[in-house]
């Protein structure tokens, strides 16, 4: 866990004096359109296609199954949460990538608090801690992380 906030400090010196800010927007962009997908799109549509019995069996069909590739079954439930999350993401990149100012443009700003959340959500699903006495260093170590970060730089 204190290895998770060494890490994260070096990118941002390095982050800090090579100015890779576009590198890290994109590489951004991307992992939150995953996490779209996992936290909003997914289980959004798996309710919408459980509510009809007919739209059910049609979003529940394979719509690729090729089993020499190790693809088994990736429905178009599957086909189009992915979809909606990445085209979300992709816009956003391109919003972010081409206007002078992307923090004034309303979808810009909300789209990344939605991005940011589910990001979050999904950090939260996959770690999983041993005891309250790692939770406890890890969170003490984050809010020094954030002291230093926030008001020493």
């Amino acid at each position: 866990a204190v290895i998770f906030l060494v890490v994260a400090s070096a990118f941002l010196f390095i982050l800090f004096f090579l100015e890779l800010y576009t590198a890290v927007e994109i590489l951004y962009g991307i992992g939150c359109s995953g996490a779209m997908v996992q936290i909003l799109f997914f289980p959004l549509y798996t309710y919408l296609a459980g509510r009809h019995a007919i739209v059910k069996k049609w979003w529940y069909r394979p719509l690729l199954n090729i089993q020499k590739w190790g693809i088994y079954g990736i429905t178009r439930l599957d086909s189009l949460a992915v979809l909606s999350g990445y085209s979300i993401g992709v816009a956003w990149l391109c919003v972010g990538l081409l206007q002078d100012s992307p923090d004034t443009n309303v979808f810009y700003w909300v789209t990344q608090n939605v991005m940011g959340a589910c990001i979050c959500i999904t950090f939260l699903s996959v770690i999983k801690l041993n005891s309250i006495k790692v939770a406890t260093v890890l969170l003490l170590a984050a809010f020094v992380y954030d002291i230093f970060f926030v008001f020493i730089t």
